[in-house]
């Protein structure tokens, strides 16, 4: 329930599956089990629909390259090696293209210190209420990176 108080934020985007999932936790039966399969169709759905948009430039000049290939096929024109090549070297450019810009939208949206330090927060509001590990190495270790970060 603490996702759904918003402290005059947005809520967040998988606010609905997260919701879906911690029904399906609760509910026993079939009614958990149709719960739990709607969960996953929707994470699978904004997965593939994130993926679409960005790849979407590589899949249009795939089917375009796929369409010159098949009416000169038909055709009885025989395509050259070079077609093929500068298809394969276009499609990869594009595929490395939408990439890069999808690293950007996720650096713009997250933004390199925000992401980090929210991080570093949570393992430290994890951390702080550890106290039986406290001489461990491990905790130790922690006490140091958190001490760099700051």
């Amino acid at each position: 329930m603490a996702a759904f108080e918003g402290e005059g934020r947005r809520v967040a985007p998988g606010i609905n599956v997260r919701l879906y999932q911690h029904l399906a936790q609760r509910w026993l039966g079939p009614v958990g089990w149709l719960v739990a399969v709607w969960t996953r169709i929707l994470v699978f759905g904004t997965g593939i629909a994130s993926l679409l948009v960005f790849n979407l430039p590589v899949l249009a000049i795939l089917g375009y390259a796929g369409w010159l290939t098949a009416v000169n096929f038909f055709s009885g024109t025989i395509l050259s090696g070079d077609f093929f090549l500068h298809a394969f070297w276009t499609i990869i450019l594009v595929l490395l293209l939408s990439f890069f810009l999808l690293q950007g939208v996720i650096r713009l949206s997250a933004g390199k210190d925000r992401l980090t330090g929210r991080v570093f927060n949570q393992l430290r509001e994890a951390a702080n209420g550890q106290d039986s590990i406290s001489e461990s190495p491990v905790w130790r270790q922690a006490k140091i990176i958190l001490t760099l970060v700051h």
